[in-house]
């Protein structure tokens, strides 16, 4: 029987000056994890900050990680329902 695949799913905001260390740090935490997914999506919900080089960084590291930019922030529940669309786990996270 073939593993499953794990999507894991992360939408990121521009929210204030302490965000981008708490999504380093999640990042991190993905990264270390020993059940490490399939693949991790980034959703960089009207991103203005270090958000975005945080997200390049990881990207830049790890083969499965994607970035996914939505122009519009429209809430937490619009940003899950656009970054469902490019999973391809059988399970997904958040």
């Amino acid at each position: 029987m073939l593993p499953k695949k794990i999507s894991c799913l992360v939408c990121c905001y521009s929210i204030s000056d302490h965000y981008d260390l708490l999504l380093e740090r999640a990042l991190n935490s993905i990264a270390n994890n020993s059940i490490l997914p399939t693949e991790v999506i980034l959703v960089l919900n009207a991103c203005h900050d270090r958000t975005i080089n945080i997200a390049n960084k990881f990207y830049d590291s790890f083969i499965n990680y994607n970035i996914i930019t939505k122009a519009m922030k429209n809430g937490l529940a619009n940003a899950k329902n656009f970054g469902l669309k490019f999973c391809t786990g059988d399970y997904v996270c958040y």
